[in-house]
């Protein structure tokens, strides 16, 4: 693979000054729909009960579930990763779940794509004891484990975290934040990432896909292949505690590196794709204010689709600890899934019930106009100079699609995968106390 390298260009967040905002709100699509499931469990005989951050992919006729089991706080028991398959229909294949890595120490944060032949696991891992490294595991569409316990893809000194990975149906790449020495100052987290075919990795520890910038880590990185190149989002985090600006990358299949100028709020983020239409979508997410915050959702089509202001979102009492969200290309639409809720002190004092639900809305895959939320399309400026009418389209706007929702319950990190038949399956945690978090899925259908 020839080595190509991305150089830090000055982040390109969505700062708020100065925006002109074109007064075009979305209503419902009244053909059509979406039809949602009833919700069931992944892995209805799995003997844990601490099953967080999933990840879901299809291939070979079934979808592949993947979940870390435990916290992985310092101190408690060891988290190992697991997996599940559900047929198209919605049924558990494997009720009592199959183990992908029971390494020592914490493995944390599963990724899961499809290559063609085996879906392909990566996740960060402690097996170590000294710093956290990037592993990955081939499972095949019938279950079977094909690399037990996993393959190192970058060990080196220092962390290496957050792995994300696609494919193009014969390779995969994978990212990660690789935690590395910067001669001009701290060390930071710069973004690598190398091909796997096979269960080989192409080249051990990776490319640097971003050089160090002058200040500030990269993290964060969701990538999706688009049908030319691998598309990398990812977050400029600057020193301290606040929040960076958002970055853009794409890499083609020879390795080369591509900074693309396009703008998403920084906070959190979810990407799709559609190879065919060499479309991609991000839907993303950020906190203004302070204290009880104010929530921004912004719905946007690379590389020429407009920007929505979701405004059928509620705003006041967000989590603090991010709203979370999916997305896919279903073979017709975009579909999203976000996090909707209160921060629990906030909403305790106002008396605002604390739960956290999952809504969902099509998203037109031409414009990027959400279909099932109200939404207001805007420049590339500041869409809090229009708060007030905002505000005034929002009581009118329709809310999305409910697809999780009990009282007193939290469901929370969404995870989407499609057959592309205008199928989806949903996957998420149902944190119904301490220590108590399950999986439940529920099949999506336009």
């Amino acid at each position: 693979m020839k080595k190509f390298i991305g150089y830090a260009l000055p982040a390109m967040l969505l700062i708020m000054s100065g925006l002109a905002v074109l007064m075009s709100l979305a209503y419902q699509d009244k053909e059509g729909g979406l039809k949602v499931g009833s919700a069931a469990a992944v892995a209805p005989e799995f003997p844990g009960g601490n099953q967080r951050w999933p990840d879901v992919a299809w291939g070979g006729g079934v979808y592949l579930v993947v979940w870390q089991e435990g916290s992985g706080y310092e101190g408690t028991a060891d988290a190992n990763i697991w997996a599940a398959r559900v047929s198209a229909e919605g049924k558990p294949l494997d009720p009592k779940g199959v183990v992908v890595c029971r390494a020592g120490h914490h493995q944390l944060y599963p990724k899961v794509t499809f290559d063609g032949s085996n879906f392909v696991v990566a996740w960060q891992d402690y097996r170590s004891g000294r710093d956290w490294d990037v592993f990955a595991a081939r499972v095949s569409p019938d279950g079977k484990v094909l690399d037990p316990d996993g393959f190192p893809v970058a060990d080196g000194p220092g962390n290496q975290v957050h792995p994300n990975l696609a494919s193009d149906g014969k390779q995969t790449f994978l990212v990660w934040s690789d935690l590395r020495p910067n001669p001009s100052g701290p060390e930071r987290y710069v973004l690598a990432g190398t091909f796997l075919q096979d269960g080989k990795v192409a080249k051990p520890h990776g490319t640097v896909l971003s050089e160090f910038g002058k200040n500030g880590s990269l993290l964060g990185a969701i990538v999706r292949w688009e049908g030319e190149g691998y598309l990398i989002a990812a977050q400029k985090h600057p020193d301290g505690w606040s929040y960076g600006g958002s970055w853009l990358l794409r890499v083609k299949r020879d390795g080369q590196v591509e900074i693309i100028p396009f703008d998403y709020f920084g906070h959190s983020y979810t990407l799709a794709a559609d190879p065919k239409s060499r479309r991609a979508y991000l839907w993303s997410y950020r906190q203004v204010g302070h204290g009880s915050y104010n929530c921004v959702f912004q719905s946007a089509v690379w590389p020429k689709g407009e920007r929505y202001l979701v405004v059928g979102m509620p705003q006041h009492y967000a989590p603090t600890n991010e709203l979370w969200a999916a997305s896919v290309y279903d073979g017709k639409n975009f579909l999203v899934v976000s996090e909707r809720g209160t921060d629990v002190k906030a909403g305790q004092k106002a008396g605002v019930a604390v739960e956290v639900d999952l809504v969902a809305t099509r998203i037109d895959p031409a414009s990027g106009q959400p279909l099932d939320f109200g939404s207001v399309r805007f420049e590339e400026k500041d869409p809090q100079k229009h708060g007030k009418q905002i505000e005034e389209l929002r009581a009118k706007s329709p809310v999305g699609i409910v697809v999780a929702a009990e009282k007193g319950v939290f469901e929370r990190h969404p995870a989407l995968a499609s057959s592309g038949d205008g199928r989806s399956l949903l996957v998420y945690s149902r944190h119904a106390g301490p220590g108590n978090f399950t999986l439940r899925f529920v099949v999506l259908a336009e």
